[in-house]
């Protein structure tokens, strides 16, 4: 057996060297080093936070100067302990990541010495130059490891000595968290309220990006014609901070000042700028009540009156629960009502429901005149959102006097020679007193006058008319008396007349009375 083979099975010892690189770099190691770092930022690593420092070439820093990771790297070389001329062998050489963080562009770097002549390589050299051959091994995560395969033959017997280094790229990152937050505003408004009704608005703000937005506040100018309850012009809500995805929503009560359609925008706004706005509409509508009341001008006492009352809507908007009321003068009484009117207390009230724009209602009261004197009679209506509106009348109530005159004669026929008696009675069967009431008696001439009386006194006699003074005053249902007494003088049928006029009479009322005078 060869002596020499039988050694070189003997003596076939892995030799293990290994280069623990813990934050000490070679001079050369570290001018490489240098020139990388003209080289872009690497990605973020783990644990790396938002601030950081690092103590080159191996130590990061946490941000309170506190050791928060170290980058370790070691190279484990092996390979035979003797080989022969022109004989192919390998060694390899193993980076092994024994820290706690990620190193990147990991190079081994080996000076082959010059009586060897490499073959191959797994993975292929990447540059060589001075002597010296490279090979990037990449990135390697904590734990992980990377092998270098490198295949060659020695060109002359001696000793082969050759030194492997490895560089590798401690880096330090921030990690800032960009966001975009963005600001979206809707806004809703009771579509269509009469004048008298609230409006209510609803705001809703979401912010629909990432990140928080700050200092939200909701901003909006209201139009001409709408306030809020405190009667203020501009709504404003501070809604804060907003989370990304978050929505807050708010409500504000309106009134308004006057009828017509509104259109007005909210804008919200943020930090940094953020906007968004919104536009709603409400239309306000205003019901118009009119009311026309007719009737007579004039009624008699006892005779009875019809009115009419007419009310319409001429606005743009519904009048709900519209009344109308009438209430009855105290000088007339209630007769009759048309439309279900009815007496409540003293007025005459009628349901006329909801008037659309351009309706209207007509009703008809009936009274009786009570009482003679002047009668104001006013009529309103009324509606829900609705200005009362009132329409009166004016009728004078007036009595009529009916005078009736009578003249009876108390003995018929009588003696001439004897004397006879007429009585007139005046009786006002009417409703009003009958005033300058005067009685003018005529005597024939087989008359003589004797004598006279009655209500106004004794009367005066010329020329055979018997004159009584004036009655000022004859009330409805009241009676006078006058009296003449007359002799008969000769014999006749006889006629006693009676002529009576007063202010409301337009001819004088006669009246006769026969008698016979005998011998």
């Amino acid at each position: 057996m060869n002596t020499r083979l039988v050694m070189k099975s003997l003596l076939m010892l892995l030799v293990s060297a290994q280069l623990v690189m813990t934050g000490c770099l070679s001079e050369e190691s570290r001018a490489r080093w240098n020139a990388r770092q003209a080289k872009p930022a690497p990605a973020p690593a783990p644990r790396i936070g938002n601030s950081a420092s690092m103590s080159f070439p191996s130590a990061v820093l946490s941000g309170a100067g506190e050791k928060d990771c170290c980058a370790k790297v070691v190279l484990e070389k092996s390979g035979p302990s003797e080989v022969m001329v022109g004989e192919e062998f390998e060694y390899t050489v193993k980076a092994v990541n024994r820290g706690n963080v990620e190193v990147r562009d990991v190079v081994i770097t080996d000076v082959l010495p010059g009586n060897f002549s490499m073959s191959s390589s797994s993975p292929a050299a990447s540059g060589n130059a001075g002597g010296k051959t490279m090979w990037n091994m990449g990135n390697l995560s904590p734990g992980e490891s990377a092998t270098l395969v490198i295949k060659g033959k020695a060109a002359g017997a001696g000793k082969l000595v050759n030194c492997t280094t490895v560089d590798y790229t401690p880096y330090i990152c921030i990690a800032t968290n960009v966001v975009q937050p963005a600001l979206e505003l809707t806004k809703k408004m009771t579509p269509e309220v009469l004048l008298c009704e609230p409006i209510v608005v609803e705001y809703t703000v979401t912010n629909s990006g990432t990140g928080a937005v700050r200092n939200v506040v909701i901003k909006d100018q209201l139009p001409d014609g709408l306030v809020t309850q405190s009667g203020k012009s501009t709504v404003v809500a501070d809604v804060g901070t907003l989370q990304a995805g978050e929505r807050k929503a708010f409500k504000s009560t309106l009134k308004a000042t006057r009828a017509g359609t509104f259109d007005n925008k909210a804008v919200a706004t943020g930090a940094g700028g953020l906007t968004d706005d919104a536009t709603a509409s409400t239309t306000v509508r205003e019901p118009a009540l009119s009311i026309s009341k007719t009737g007579p001008e004039k009624l008699f006492l006892g005779r009875t009156a019809t009115y009419q009352i007419k009310v319409s809507n001429t606005g743009d908007g519904d009048a709900r629960n519209a009344r109308v009321e009438d209430p009855i003068p105290s000088n007339v009484t209630f007769v009759s009502a048309s439309d279900g009117g009815s007496l409540v207390g003293n007025k005459v009230v009628w349901s006329a429901g909801t008037l659309k724009p351009g309706d209207s209602r007509t009703y008809s009261l009936k009274v009786k005149a009570a009482s003679a004197g002047n009668v104001v009679n006013e009529a309103c209506a009324m509606a829900d959102c609705a200005k009362k509106v009132c329409d009166s009348t004016k009728m004078v109530i007036a009595g009529i006097p009916a005078i009736l005159l009578e003249v009876i004669d108390i003995d018929d026929p009588i003696e001439v020679g004897a004397n006879e008696t007429y009585v007139i009675t005046v009786t006002n069967q009417g409703s009003a007193p009958g005033t300058n009431i005067k009685i003018v008696a005529s005597l024939e001439d087989s008359m003589q006058y004797v004598s006279s009386s009655g209500d106004t006194g004794a009367a005066s006699h010329a020329g055979g008319k018997v004159t009584f003074k004036a009655l000022a005053s004859l009330a409805p249902k009241a009676k006078a008396t006058f009296k003449v007494v007359v002799k008969a003088v000769s014999e006749d049928d006889a006629r006693f007349g009676v002529s009576l006029t007063s202010d409301q009479l337009r001819r004088p009322v006669e009246e006769t009375e026969s008698t016979h005078y005998y011998e």
